[in-house]
């Protein structure tokens, strides 16, 4: 029976199946995922392929495959030449098989599983920083979503979304409590993903949702709190109420759910600061136009100042006033908006002030209010003490608060506050992660800090790592990789934005193409607005070495800036900057200059505690249940 199965080339059809088989398999389990497969698809692979084993021995030993095509095993005559053939034909199709498979193992073993076992890793460690944030928070994390506009007026979306805010930062201010800002709360409005999904990707236990309907002044909002690793329905309620009582609302509904969380392991909720209630749904209206996309700050104007002829000690809407007015700032002069266009920089400076100076007037302990206010002190008065006083503060009363986050960040930055820096940003994306903005900082602290590869590592894991092309092609430069950074340029929309020439113009000096180089400087110096990327052309010196024409070029910049533009120069966009000008003479004396000197900057007392530190050093405060 053996020598007959020979005789027909069963062993060998079984071997060069098996071959092809555990080939098919490979590749199947490489490939499937990548065009969206579930992982069991795999395992149909499998299944199939053993099935089919039997019915192919079955035709091994009916039919021959030779060189003249399939033919009847009856057909050929033993010994013959063409018998013959057929057996070299079969050995080297094993051969080929089998050779394909070991390539392919050797592709797999030493290309694509560095890159799995990379991208594994990087996975663990987001899982692992995950965790971490749900065992040291245990049951106390949440996200507020967006509550639905059930109204038949979809302009009621600002009132929907407003009580969602409110809700938001209510409960932000309870101690120890992780809550997650706005931005990430946000960016599920209008999408079908489940609670399960939004808990894990955010990393918090519970999550708060609901939906508001408004019949003129009467409101119907109703609220459920969900644990997000169960599904499971915590706490429920619908209000029925007068719109003068939305504030009495918020605090109902702030109190249940900490009741929910461990409330012998939290503070006490605050309550919210009362308004009159037209005056409040002007604010929302107002606060939305700011957080969105279009900004259009002429309504923006109109929306606070008729919130205070209604009630003018309303000091949120005074801070918005102020806000607004401090965006005059980030104007260029190529494209003013409409609005701004109207008033000097000196006018809307003196009008924020005013309205800055109204809100602490009439609320003390308005966070936002003192988060701004030392913004000020720093940009326009210098006054770097008085300013880190005012952020100790603000960060006192609101540790969650994003504004006074980021703001404390910035100014944890610009006098070397390191491990505050690293503190600061690090809290922020945990309170938002989807924040694309408060990733950015990040990641400018990790490049301060010299900490490229955490810096690569958190852009490359956003949901669009192409926001930052640039500052990745940075990263790489300073990792000493002028190569990889001129092929992430090159992807880019535009080599002629000037910061992307600049990154550009530094590579190329890095690998050696010096006159490309210098072109791109020149081009730099000579465009139309060189004027505003004084500071792109600074950093290009400072790289090629030439740092007294880098102090040059950077003091042009500092010339001409708004009196708050200095504090960006000194931080955002000084990573390359001190690199290669820090103790340099002339670069001290401009810093000195501004305050900023490391001797200056050594002298200011700036420590503040955050939430995160507090749990971790509280020993008396009893373990999650």
């Amino acid at each position: 029976m053996l020598s007959e199965l020979r005789r027909r080339n069963v062993p060998r059809a079984a071997a060069a199946y098996l071959a092809l088989a555990w080939l098919l398999v490979q590749v199947a389990d490489t490939v499937l995922p990548l065009f969206g497969f579930p992982e069991h698809a795999v395992r149909v692979v499998v299944i199939v392929l053993a099935v089919g084993f039997v019915p192919a021995m079955v035709a091994a030993w009916s039919f021959e495959l030779t060189p003249e095509g399939l033919k009847r095993e009856s057909d050929l005559v033993p010994g013959s030449a063409l018998e013959i053939r057929t057996n070299r034909l079969l050995d080297r199709l094993i051969m080929v098989l089998l050779a394909l498979g070991i390539a392919y193992f050797a592709v797999d073993k030493f290309v694509l599983d560095p890159a799995r076992d990379a991208e594994r890793v990087s996975e663990a460690r987001e899982e692992g920083r995950s965790a971490a944030r749900l065992e040291s928070y245990g049951d106390r994390s949440i996200v507020v979503l967006p509550f639905v506009n059930m109204s038949s007026d979809p302009e009621q979306d600002y009132l929907s979304d407003g009580l969602a805010e409110e809700l938001l930062d209510l409960l932000a201010k309870v101690p120890d409590l992780r809550v997650i800002s706005r931005t990430s709360a946000f960016s599920y409005k209008g999408k079908s993903t489940t609670i399960g999904a939004i808990a894990k990707e955010l990393g918090v236990t519970h999550v708060l949702q609901g939906s508001v309907r408004r019949s003129g002044d009467r409101l119907r909002i109703s609220t459920q709190l969900i644990d997000g690793r169960t599904d499971a329905q915590l706490w429920s309620q619908t209000f029925d109420r007068p719109l003068g009582d939305i504030f009495a609302i918020q605090d109902e509904i702030a109190v249940a759910v900490v009741s929910q969380l461990r409330p012998t392991l939290l503070g006490e909720v605050r309550r919210s600061t009362r308004a009159d209630p037209q005056a409040y749904l002007l604010y929302v209206q107002a606060r939305q136009i700011f957080v969105g996309t279009d900004r259009d700050w002429s309504a923006m104007e109109r929306l606070l100042k008729a919130a205070l002829e209604i009630d003018p000690d309303y000091a949120d809407a005074w801070v918005g006033l102020a806000m607004l007015y401090w965006q005059h700032r980030f104007q260029t002069p190529a494209d003013p908006d409409p609005f701004f266009a109207s008033m000097s920089a000196e006018d809307a400076d003196r009008r924020s002030r005013e309205a800055l100076e109204r809100a602490l007037e009439l609320d003390p302990d308005n966070a936002s209010g003192l988060a701004w206010m030392a913004l000020r002190k720093s940009y326009v008065e210098r006054d770097h003490a008085a300013a880190a006083r005012l952020h100790t503060r603000s960060l006192e009363l609101d540790p969650s608060n994003g504004d006074v986050l980021r703001l404390a960040a910035i100014f944890a930055t610009l006098i070397r506050r390191e491990e505050l820096m690293l503190r600061l940003g690090e809290r922020a994306v945990e309170r938002d992660p989807l924040c694309t903005i408060c990733i950015s900082r990040l990641v400018d602290v990790y490049m301060q800090l010299g900490m490229l590869e955490k810096a690569e590592r958190i852009m490359l894991a956003t949901a669009d790592p192409g926001v930052f092309g640039s500052t990745r092609a940075v990263v790489r430069l300073l990792m000493g990789d002028p190569a990889a950074a001129l092929s992430i340029l090159e992807g880019s929309r535009s080599l002629s934005i000037p910061s992307v020439m600049r990154i550009k113009a530094m590579a190329l000096h890095d690998l050696g193409r010096s006159r490309e180089a210098a072109d791109l400087l020149e081009q730099l110096k000579h465009m139309t607005n060189a004027q505003e990327y004084a500071l792109y052309v600074a950093q290009v010196y400072a790289w090629f070495g030439e740092r007294d024409l880098a102090v040059d070029w950077a003091e042009k910049q500092l010339e001409q800036a708004t009196p708050a533009g200095y504090i960006y120069y000194f931080t955002v966009a000084s990573v390359i900057l001190r690199r290669k000008l820090d103790g340099f003479p002339r670069w001290v004396a401009l810093q000195r200059r501004y305050g900023v000197a490391p001797e200056q900057v050594a002298r200011i007392e700036f420590d503040p505690v955050l939430p995160g530190q507090r749990l971790a050093s509280d020993s008396r405060a009893a373990p999650p249940k």
